[in-house]
């Protein structure tokens, strides 16, 4: 039998697709709406808005939102972060560790490390 070397996934790198899969799914039962499928702030209600949703995808921004910032915007919404009123508060819905992988996820999609404690 001839194996090619792009049938062979590591083990650690399935584990690191099941993980991203588990918190894109939550990303996209929360966020997407405002953030877009595409993470970069074009959901379908940001026409709607006022004050626009983030850019995920943009790593010289997201590189310079302390991971404190991003938690509490997720925590307590985009208000306590001087953002929009209208991102709901997930601190009440969503498990501290939900919210932490929703922080690293975000460090995933934009490809800038950021803060990441």
């Amino acid at each position: 039998m001839l194996l090619l070397p792009t049938s062979f996934i590591p083990p650690v790198a399935r584990a690191d697709d099941a993980k991203w899969t588990k918190i894109e799914k939550l990303y996209n039962t929360y966020c997407v709406q405002c953030h877009g499928i595409e993470r970069n702030g074009t959901g379908i209600n940001s026409k709607f808005m006022t004050v626009q949703p983030r850019d995920h995808t943009d790593p010289k921004e997201m590189g310079k939102i302390p991971d404190e910032e991003i938690i509490k915007a997720i925590t307590y919404g985009g208000i306590s972060v001087q953002k929009s009123i209208l991102m709901p508060a997930w601190g009440k819905v969503l498990t501290q560790q939900e919210i932490y992988e929703l922080k690293d996820y975000l460090r995933h999609v934009c490809n800038c490390g950021g803060e990441s404690k």
